[in-house]
């Protein structure tokens, strides 16, 4: 009886860690969290929004130690109601850390 419940407990962990290591991705080769770059956005505009490859980030306040992206090639805008948008492209390397002070002009009413 305890070799049967010993055996079921050793199958049901192993069927939990096969389900886990499913559901996260398993790992990968290449562009992992290994490789990957770290943008930081600086700006006078703390409550501006930062969009990556037309999905929404965060507000920059709320990123300060920068945004971690895989490496290559990124569309990236800050946007706020009160200022026109900045609108750019960037490459990253693997492993990199970019960091970019972005100036965004007021709108005049």
């Amino acid at each position: 009886m305890i070799r049967q419940r010993r055996a079921a407990l050793a199958a049901l962990g192993c069927a939990l860690a096969c389900a886990l290591t499913l559901s996260c991705g398993g790992a990968r080769g290449g562009d992992g969290d290994g490789n990957r770059a770290v943008l930081q956005i600086e700006s006078p505009v703390a409550d501006a929004v930062l969009w990556v490859d037309g999905r929404y980030v965060a507000q920059l306040r709320d990123i300060r130690g920068g945004v971690r992206l895989p490496p290559g090639v990124h569309q990236i805008e800050i946007r706020h109601d009160s200022y026109h948008a900045y609108y750019g492209e960037l490459t990253l390397r693997p492993t990199e850390r970019l960091r970019l002070t972005i100036e965004l002009a007021e709108k005049l009413d």
